[in-house]
């Protein structure tokens, strides 16, 4: 079953300079205080936690502060504080105390090195603030400002109606389905036996037959799940579905 995946210019990628802007901006009089930390003492956490997971990197030939300079630690960290900025400015999210600890829990719930975390906890004073404003943060801050960005429409706009026109076309006009496109991708997936009491073949990579047209042989299972995502009729351009990065419209060409 051959078929056709064109997707779209993919979507800028997350920028944070501009809000780092924000991190800056001064207390409302009479706000509260509360406890910060400084950029100097976060880098010097980041550096801790790094140190501790490139110490257990099995193969390593170099000095950690040769593998990972200071300038790549301090990038880290202004990274996550730009993304926890974007989310407080931008999408009025702000990462609280609360989301803070429900990430740590997460992190000890399914970390499969607990002795690892313990060693990062010790690194860091046994200081529960300091291990989660400086180890929660940065993965909360990246998860919650990629799903956030990716599927802004006020960002994406020009995209989506970029997408939903390009649907449009090939609605009127199937034979553009066939059309040379650099966004037009081309899989052909065929359904193979599995046999009895072997593992399953849907994980296997798929194998490149030309430039634009590659082939992948899945179980049933996986043959069914992927033939689900397009339309029943060959020839039929689908609607225009928003992922991660890119607008793809899937269309059947031959069965």
């Amino acid at each position: 079953m051959p078929s056709t995946e064109k997707a779209l210019l993919k979507k800028r990628s997350l920028l944070v300079a501009g809000v780092l802007l924000a991190i800056g901006a001064p207390r409302a009089n009479g706000a509260a205080r509360v406890r910060e930390i400084g950029f100097e003492d976060r880098v010097a956490a980041e550096t801790a936690i790094e140190k501790i997971y490139y110490d257990h990197q099995i193969g390593t030939t170099r000095s950690f502060h040769q593998a990972v300079p200071r300038q790549v630690l301090e990038n880290w960290v202004r990274l996550y504080l730009g993304q926890s900025a974007a989310l407080r400015v931008s999408w009025n999210t702000p990462i609280g105390g609360q989301a803070l600890q429900n990430e740590m829990n997460r992190i000890a719930r399914d970390t499969r090195f607990s002795e690892r975390l313990r060693e990062v906890y010790a690194a860091l004073g046994n200081d529960a603030f300091v291990v989660q404003e400086c180890l929660a943060r940065r993965t909360l801050a990246d998860r919650w400002a990629r799903s956030l960005f990716a599927f802004d429409r006020r960002i994406h706009g020009a995209a989506r109606r970029e997408a939903e026109a390009l649907q449009q076309r090939l609605s009127d006009d199937g034979t553009l389905l066939g059309s040379a496109d650099p966004r037009r991708r081309v899989v052909e997936l065929s359904r193979v036996a599995t046999p009895a009491g072997s593992a399953s073949i849907r994980a296997l990579a798929p194998e490149r037959l030309d430039g634009t047209t590659v082939r992948r042989d899945l179980d049933s299972e996986g043959y069914e799940r992927l033939r689900a995502m397009a339309p029943a009729r060959v020839g039929e351009a689908g609607p225009a579905v928003e992922g991660g990065d890119r607008y793809v419209i899937r269309a059947v060409l031959a069965e």
